[in-house]
């Protein structure tokens, strides 16, 4: 019997060997596509629940060789031997049942990495071979490129396996595509897409590259990559008061600025000498505090973005005597505008009293000019009033009378009024 069993197991074996990728020489077919570093299960159901071996294998890519080897005797005996520790590690070999199959063998290869793309083949083996079971296991990730960080709005380069092109095979039917923040390339325009590359133009933060692997039987499996972008610090930096520039009176209290900013990766904030971290707080101020103080926002890989606040604290003092200069200048300048009013009320006055005056003198004159006027009118009337001969006789007189004194034209008028008394 034993040596039945080693043929039975040899010819398995051989079997296993000549199966890559999907085979029609299988009895079970399926493809596993699993992310890198996750873990791969793979479902193999049982039909003979009494005793029976199941060996499975590596049979195609790298690290070829058998993986373990499960014997079960009368549904009760399990014994499990591994090929190397390193699969022994990795595996993690169970029974279940479901509701639609009731016994089934649960192999799950943990921390999956490139190296285990491949076709991995189970010999069911009782009294009498069963059959081969083939899984295709593809590993999915993606790669950015360049590979370090971007900076914001730069434009970056997604790589994925696998591509499109090596999953086309007969028996191997499934579609692969990109989505760039949930969306694919007819919903947005946000990337250039081509068979297992992506390529965006602008990149901004936060955003999520998807690679979908979407099976005929409708299982779906992504590689989701957050595309890590550097940004920062801002320019200017965040002042909180906004204000930049301070005039203050000495003994004043100055509010506490809380400079800050944007950065990844994060920023060091801080005042130079006057803070080391991120809040300048000078509290009372002095004369002293006048100056410049700087924030400084400064990124890990050596990005820097400055910004100042000017300070200008004056003394009480100077404002005192200020104060008191004002107030002198103010006294004087009412004086001047006192002695201005005055001086111009008085000229004023004296001119009204010069007008009046004048008019005063004027009145005067014109009165004695009627007053004469009206003594030479009678006297005229009088002299008017003589004889022809007697007006003749005056004339005659009074040209030939010479008056070169004082005393004569007294004597002359008294001569006069005599001969008129007579």
């Amino acid at each position: 019997m034993s040596y039945i069993f080693w043929f039975l197991n040899f010819t398995g074996f051989f079997a296993l060997r000549t199966v890559d990728g999907f085979s029609r020489e299988c009895d079970f077919n399926q493809t596993i596509f699993t992310p890198e570093g996750t873990t791969a299960t793979f479902l193999y159901n049982v039909t003979d629940f009494l005793s029976f071996e199941i060996r499975m294998e590596k049979v195609s890519g790298s690290a070829k060789g058998n993986l373990f080897k499960v014997r079960v005797s009368n549904a009760s005996t399990i014994d499990t031997s591994y090929g190397t520790i390193v699969w022994k590690n990795r595996l993690n070999i169970s029974f279940v049942s479901y509701y639609d199959v009731p016994f089934s063998l649960k192999i799950d290869l943990n921390n999956i990495s490139m190296e285990d793309n491949g076709t991995y083949g189970i010999l069911h083996l009782a009294f009498f071979p069963g059959g081969i079971a083939c899984f295709v296991l593809y590993v999915m990730r993606t790669r950015i490129k360049p590979s370090h960080s971007q900076e914001e709005n730069d434009a970056v380069y997604v790589f994925a396996h696998p591509q499109a092109s090596l999953i086309k095979r007969p028996l191997t039917n499934a579609t692969m595509i990109w989505l760039l923040d949930g969306k694919s390339k007819k919903e947005t325009a946000s990337f250039i897409q081509k068979n297992g590359l992506i390529w965006i133009p602008r990149v901004g933060r936060g955003r999520n590259v998807t690679y979908r692997a979407i099976q005929d039987d409708g299982r779906i499996t992504d590689v989701n990559t957050t595309i890590k972008v550097r940004y920062g610090p801002s320019h200017p930096l965040k002042m909180v008061p906004s204000k930049t520039h301070y005039n203050m009176m000495s003994g004043d209290t100055m509010p506490a600025i809380i400079c800050t900013s944007e950065c990844n990766p994060p920023c060091n904030i801080s005042w130079g000498e006057h803070s080391k971290y991120n809040i300048l707080n000078i509290g009372v101020v002095t004369t002293e505090d006048t100056g410049e103080y700087t924030c400084t926002a400064k990124r890990s890989d050596g990005r820097i973005v400055e910004q100042t606040v000017s300070v200008y604290v004056s003394d009480n003092s100077n404002f005192i005597i200020a104060i008191a200069c004002l107030a002198s200048v103010q006294a004087v300048m009412i004086l001047v505008i006192g002695l201005c009013t005055f001086v111009i009320y008085k000229r004023k006055d004296s001119s009204c009293c010069h007008v009046q005056c004048n008019f005063k003198n004027k009145t005067d004159s014109r009165d004695v000019a009627l007053q004469l006027s009206s003594v030479q009118g009678s006297e005229n009337a009088a002299y008017e009033e003589l004889k022809h001969e007697t007006r003749n006789n005056v004339d005659n007189m009074y040209s030939e009378t010479n008056l070169s004194t004082t005393e004569d034209r007294a004597v002359g008028m008294t001569y006069e009024n005599t001969n008129f008394s007579g």
